[in-house]
C-alpha cells in the first residue's frame, strides 16, 4: 500500500537534507528509515543520516555513489526536487503516513485471528476514530492488540482522572499526549489548567507546572482555593472569612503533604531552556503544565514558523519521553467577540493543531444567574483530536472562583 502523493514528499525531503544536511539533526529523533515508503528514499535517509553524523561531506554525488554500492540503482537527478513543505511539516507527514500503513498491514495479518471470544463491532468502531481509516466491518477487523488495549483500559479510558466534564466524555489522561488548551482572555483557561493540575496532585501523580505569565505564587493560591473548595477572591484579597478558615488552613497542609509530587516555576522564557528542562525532569515527571506558548519570546518575524516548531518539539518529547504536555494557548482578539472561537484563532501558529493530540478551545459564553444570585459561568469546551477527524461541542456550568468544571450546563452548582 502505498500513498503516492507521500512518496514525492519523501523524496524532496530527502533532496532538502542533501543541500542543507544540518537539518538532520532536528529529524533524527523522530523520524526513521524505516518510515518511509519507497526502499530508495529508506535506504537514502539512512545513508544520509550516517554521512551527517560521522561528519561526512553530503553531496548528490557521494549520495549517489553509496546508493550505487549498496546495490540501488538511482539517477542523479533523483534528488533535484527540494520540499516546498518545512522539513518538520514533511516528515510529520511521512511519519503519520507510516503509523497508517503498519496500522492497516497489522489488522489485515491478524484479523483472521478474531473469529471467536471477542465483539468487533465496537472495537472497530473506536479504531476507525482513533486512526481515520476507511474501512468497514466487513473488509477488516481490529487487531488483537487494539482489542487486548480497548478491554484492559476500558476503551482507552485508562489514567488519572481530570476531575471535570472531560472523565465522562474521553476518559482519563493518558500518557504520550500532547493536550493544547486554547481560550481568549479571562475565559478561565489558567483556572482550567490548575483545576487539572491539582487532580493529578491528589492522585498522588508527578507534575510540573510551568508558569510563563504569572507568578507561582499566583498559581498556588488557585491551588488553596481548588483544594479549600472556596472562592479564589478572598484568598487573592488575603481576607478568608473566619468561617472558612478552618478549611482553609487544612487545604494548606494537604498540599503541604503532596509538595514532593509538584513543582511550580516561571523562569523558562527561552525555548532550548525549555526543551531542556522537559527533558531532563521527564526522568521523574510525567505531567508538564506550559501556561502559555506565546510568553515565549520570538526573536524572528515569523510566529507561524516559531511556535510551529515549538509544537513540533514539544509533540516529539511527549513521544519520546512517554509524557503528558497540556499547552495553554491565547487566542487572538478577534476571538473575544467571536460567538465559538474556533481553533484557527489561536494566536501565534495555526500549526499547532498539526501536533496536538487533543484541542481543547474554550470559550466563555455568559453569567447564569437566579433571583440575583450568581450560579456560576457557562462555558462551552470545543474538543477535537490533531487533524480535526472529530468534533465535538460541550457546554458546562462552571464555577471559576472555585475551580470546578464539572457539571453538565443547566445543572446546579
Amino acid at each position: 500500500m502505498m500513498d503516492f502523493d507521500t512518496t514525492k514528499i519523501e523524496t524532496k525531503l530527502l533532496s532538502s537534507l542533501i543541500f542543507n544536511h544540518n537539518l538532520i539533526e532536528k529529524l533524527i529523533p523522530f523520524l526513521r528509515p524505516e518510515m518511509f515508503c519507497v526502499e530508495l528514499n529508506r535506504a537514502s535517509y539512512k545513508i544520509i543520516s550516517e554521512m551527517s553524523m560521522d561528519g561526512k561531506s553530503v553531496t548528490i554525488e557521494n549520495v549517489v555513489l553509496s546508493l550505487m554500492e549498496s546495490g540501488q540503482k538511482v539517477e542523479p537527478d533523483y534528488f533535484m526536487e527540494v520540499s516546498e513543505l518545512g522539513e518538520l511539516e514533511a516528515a510529520t507527514v511521512i511519519a503519520d503516513s507510516w503509523k497508517k500503513r503498519t496500522a492497516i498491514t497489522e489488522m489485515r495479518e491478524l484479523a483472521q485471528h478474531m473469529k471467536n471470544g471477542y465483539q468487533p463491532g465496537s472495537i472497530l468502531k473506536t479504531a476507525t476514530r482513533l486512526m481515520d481509516l476507511d474501512i468497514t466491518e466487513e473488509e477488516i477487523i481490529p487487531t488483537k492488540t487494539l482489542i487486548e488495549m480497548a478491554l484492559a483500559e476500558g476503551d482507552a479510558r485508562g489514567g488519572p482522572k481530570w476531575n471535570s466534564f472531560v472523565d465522562e466524555k474521553y476518559g482519563g489522561i493518558q500518557l504520550g499526549k500532547l493536550i493544547v488548551l486554547a481560550a481568549a482572555s479571562k475565559a478561565g483557561k489558567t483556572r482550567f489548567a490548575v483545576s487539572t493540575f491539582h487532580s493529578l496532585i491528589m492522585q498522588e501523580q508527578k507534575a510540573d507546572y510551568i508558569s510563563l505569565e504569572m507568578y507561582p505564587t499566583f498559581v498556588m493560591k488557585l491551588l488553596f482555593a481548588k483544594q479549600a473548595r472556596i472562592n479564589d477572591w478572598f484568598i487573592f484579597k488575603n481576607d478568608v472569612p473566619h468561617n472558612l478558615y478552618e478549611q482553609f488552613s487544612l487545604a494548606i497542609g494537604e498540599l503541604g503533604q503532596r509538595e514532593q509530587n509538584y513543582r511550580i516555576v516561571n523562569h523558562l522564557y527561552d525555548r532550548e531552556k525549555l526543551f531542556s528542562y522537559l527533558r531532563v525532569y521527564s526522568r521523574t515527571v510525567k505531567y508538564f503544565f506550559i501556561d502559555f506558548l506565546t510568553c515565549i519570546p520570538n526573536p524572528t518575524r515569523d510566529d507561524n514558523k516559531f511556535y510551529g516548531e515549538i509544537c513540533a518539539g514539544l509533540a516529539r518529547i511527549c513521544k519520546e519521553k512517554n509524557v503528558t504536555i497540556f499547552l495553554v494557548a491565547q487566542m487572538r482578539k478577534d476571538a473575544d467577540t467571536a460567538d465559538t472561537p474556533t481553533v484557527d484563532m489561536i494566536e501565534g501558529t495555526g500549526k499547532i493543531k498539526q501536533f496536538a493530540d487533543m484541542l481543547i478551545v474554550m470559550s466563555n459564553l455568559s453569567k447564569i444567574k437566579k433571583e440575583g444570585t450568581e450560579l456560576g459561568t457557562r462555558l462551552r469546551f470545543s474538543v477535537t483530536d490533531r487533524l480535526s477527524r472529530h468534533y465535538e461541542s460541550i457546554d458546562i456550568l462552571s464555577d471559576l472562583g472555585q475551580l470546578k468544571f464539572d457539571q453538565p450546563s443547566g445543572d446546579p452548582l
